[in-house]
């Protein structure tokens, strides 16, 4: 709407029926398959071939005339590009991970999130447990996407606003439902007053859970944490 000089963006939500939103989760999450599998095997593949190179060279280069000053000087710029090649190689890979959970496809939702977990507590100040009971059943692949973007989008949150020092995550099944709980001690807040950014993330896994036919709840109070939920119904 403009009004005299200046200009005023409504903000608008868009609501899906289920199935639509189910297909256009389903497309984008296709897309993140398909950049994953390509960084990962296109650009990660390839820089790991570079580095396993650049270290021969590099030991090579050991074996030289320890007297000549030019070698060392080689030497020392070789364990530096090695170094370097290294870094972006971890880092391509962590985004790989991130765009797809290729380990969700090999080893199944329990060890997808025990790893997440595993990561994020080792990478930040935040002790994270996991649970998943005696749940041994496989997931199918809609509902064990879902339940892992939830959990990782919850402690994304958690880490990034909470400032809270510990985090547990529970996977369950209670009759034919999965439920997934992520709680923290953190500082919490009030759920209307969302910052855009948490905001986008939050509607994101409303969203994922209510394509699935499920439910997503947000329970948080100030100076006492804040604990997310999605229950979907799952039948063996």
């Amino acid at each position: 709407m403009i009004k005299g000089n200046r200009l005023r963006i409504r903000h608008q939500t868009l609501t899906y029926s289920a199935p639509t939103a189910r297909k256009l989760i389903s497309v984008r999450e296709d897309e993140r398959r398909r950049i994953a599998h390509e960084l990962h095997d296109a650009f990660g593949q390839d820089l790991v071939a570079v580095l396993l190179e650049m270290n021969r060279l590099a030991l090579s280069c050991k074996k030289g005339d320890e007297k000549n000053g030019f070698r060392e000087e080689v030497c020392s710029e070789l364990e530096n590009l090695s170094t370097r090649v290294g870094e972006i190689a971890s880092s391509i890979s962590d985004v790989s991970h991130r765009l797809h959970p290729v380990i969700l496809e090999r080893a199944g939702l329990h060890q997808a999130i025990g790893d997440l977990c595993k990561d994020i507590g080792s990478s930040t100040n935040l002790r994270v447990s996991f649970s998943n009971g005696d749940l041994r059943e496989n997931i199918p692949p809609p509902l064990s996407l879902c339940l892992y973007r939830v959990a990782q989008e919850a402690l994304h949150n958690v880490v990034k606003h909470a400032y809270a020092s510990c985090a547990e995550v529970t996977l369950q099944r209670q009759e034919h439902v999965l439920v997934l709980t992520v709680r923290d001690n953190g500082v919490g807040y009030n759920p209307r007053k969302l910052r855009s950014d948490a905001g986008l993330g939050v509607t994101d896994m409303r969203e994922h859970a209510a394509s699935l036919g499920g439910s997503f709840a947000v329970n948080s109070t100030l100076g006492r944490g804040t604990q997310i939920t999605v229950q979907l119904p799952f039948s063996q």
